[in-house]
């Protein structure tokens, strides 16, 4: 079986920033290619200045981090309308671990049953 060439646009988008790090292409995937950092936090560009005080190698990074928050986002159905903008475009978010964890959360705390709880707790404690 033969393997497919690595000739994708993100591919292609990449190699000029692993030339810039000087990094194998693991390298890359692995330390620069993710939308946030190891401990699931947003990147900023001032995080990324106090790393490196090489222009070149922080618009590489930057732009490695900007590739990975393209490819992160995912359409809200139905947001639109709910805001209503109207527009007919579906708006992108990109949910970050904690944001995640939150949504689960809620979602486990809100059920009618939770719901019922909160309401006889309430009522029992007046």
């Amino acid at each position: 079986m033969k393997k497919a060439p690595h000739s994708t646009t993100l591919i292609k988008a990449i190699l000029p920033c692993q030339r810039i790090l000087r990094c194998s292409f693991d390298d890359v995937m692995s330390d620069y290619l993710s939308p946030v950092d190891d401990k699931g936090r947003y990147v900023h560009w001032d995080d990324i200045c106090n790393k490196t005080d090489n222009e070149e190698k922080r618009r590489a990074i930057w732009s490695l981090i900007n590739l990975a928050r393209e490819h992160a986002r995912r359409p809200i159905q139905g947001l639109s309308a709910a805001l209503g903008t109207g527009s007919g475009t579906v708006p992108l978010l990109m949910l970050l671990p904690g944001m995640q964890k939150t949504c689960s959360l809620i979602d486990r705390r809100c059920t009618r049953a939770a719901l019922t709880e909160l309401t006889r707790e309430v009522s029992a404690s007046m």
